[in-house]
């Protein structure tokens, strides 16, 4: 019987450099996977999707009426009045409104 090393080796390109743009777009995934979905809709009733950080999140996650905070959108950095709001159901108050806030955002290290 005949063992077979099965050596695993790297094919071309493993250590090819990023260009800006593509490090910045892979910032920007990352930040997006590890991030928090919020769907909240805006005043005139579209739903929008927005990812926040774990601190943003646990600030608008709560239910009810009233104010909620100023939220950071990761992926385009714009900022969003959170306001809890009545949705569909008779009775229930678990939705969200999101009100624009500010212009574009983004940090930059």
């Amino acid at each position: 019987m005949s063992t077979t090393r099965n050596i695993k080796r790297p094919i071309g390109g493993t250590h090819a450099l990023l260009t800006d743009e593509q490090k910045t777009e892979l910032d920007r995934r990352v930040q997006e996977l590890s991030g928090n979905l919020f769907t909240p809709r805006l005043r005139n009733g579209k739903r929008i999707g927005i990812v926040l950080d774990r601190a943003g999140y646990s600030q608008v996650r709560g239910r009810g009426l009233g104010n909620r905070g100023i939220v950071t959108d990761l992926n385009s950095g714009n900022q969003y009045e959170i306001a809890g709001a009545a949705c569909s159901l008779a009775g229930c108050i678990c939705d969200a409104v999101a009100i624009k806030r500010a212009a574009k955002f983004r940090q930059t290290k």
